[in-house]
């Protein structure tokens, strides 16, 4: 018996069976090229988390006239992401179809997979949230940063001595530096940083100012660090996984259909990347076929 290929329709049917309606949640959606991609930012991925503060400046110092609309780092962050340059931030979108178009855009071998992220909305973070910005300077700090090591992070705030740990804390010399990075976009930023924050994962949503995450419906997940240091990211919580045991999987073989039904709907190389070079090698590829 053959196997049963898998189009467009399919995957909105088997969407239908999540629970993708709430008041208190936001749906999100990613797609992975490859089922065995870890949910981490591409800066970790061999091992460019070790430079990823001089990437930052060299994009920067190379091309100064793309990014002179970016006021804080995470909108600095957002601009390079898209232009492929590894951030510590993750993809989502609203939209399944635009995360169907990127599980299936790769004609790699691999089985690709389309995830959803039921995220309250109590906790989705905006562009210019102080927290934002807090994670989003770590891109900033050399590769050596870490929090102090005698740090108790199981004190709560009225407990006796957590504001003298939040004091000690902030002195020390490596968030002292993060402070500076975050001052340099938000002068008056108080230096109180909490020590639970930097290993949080942050949805967050961006400012539509650029044309790529509004064809894209973008919103982004924004990685901190785990174990204290740099080298290993925060990691995300399984419970914003939708329906984590019913993965919906797409089959290699069924990549090229469901790009070919995808650009029926509209969803194509030139819709999603307006830049005119994109737009221009779409035009050159259908009419090379």
């Amino acid at each position: 018996m053959s196997k049963q290929q898998i189009g467009v329709s399919e995957i909105l049917k088997k969407l239908n069976e999540y629970e993708l309606i709430s008041n208190d949640h936001a749906i999100f959606f990613r797609g992975h090229s490859n089922k065995d991609y870890k949910l981490e930012p591409y800066i970790y991925r061999d091992e460019i988390i070790k430079k990823e503060h001089i990437i930052f400046k060299e994009l920067l110092l190379r091309c100064p006239q793309d990014f002179e609309h970016c006021k804080t780092t995470f909108e600095f962050l957002v601009k390079m992401q898209h232009y492929s340059l590894p951030t510590r931030l993750l993809d989502i979108t609203t939209n399944p179809l635009i995360a169907l178009y990127f599980a299936c855009q790769s004609k790699s071998k691999n089985d690709a997979e389309l995830i959803v992220f039921k995220v309250p909305k109590s906790s989705i973070k905006y562009y210019d949230s102080d927290t934002v910005s807090i994670l989003s300077n770590l891109s900033r700090v050399a590769d050596d940063f870490e929090e102090p090591c005698w740090i108790d992070k199981n004190l709560w705030p009225w407990d006796d001595g957590y504001d003298d740990m939040i004091k000690k804390y902030n002195d020390f010399y490596h968030i002292k530096k993060l402070t500076y990075e975050i001052q340099s976009e938000k002068p008056h930023f108080e230096p109180r940083i909490e020590p639970d924050v930097l290993s949080k994962v942050l949805c967050v949503k961006p400012k539509m100012d650029n044309q790529r995450v509004i064809r894209q419906d973008s919103a982004f997940f924004l990685f901190g660090i785990n174990n204290s240091k740099k080298d290993k990211p925060a990691k995300l919580n399984d419970s914003l996984i939708l329906a984590k045991d019913k993965k919906i999987i797409i089959p290699h073989s069924d990549k090229a259909r469901i790009i070919d039904q995808l650009e029926i709907l509209g969803i194509t190389e030139a819709t999603i990347f307006p830049e005119i070079e994109k737009v221009a090698s779409y035009i050159k590829r259908i009419y090379s076929k």
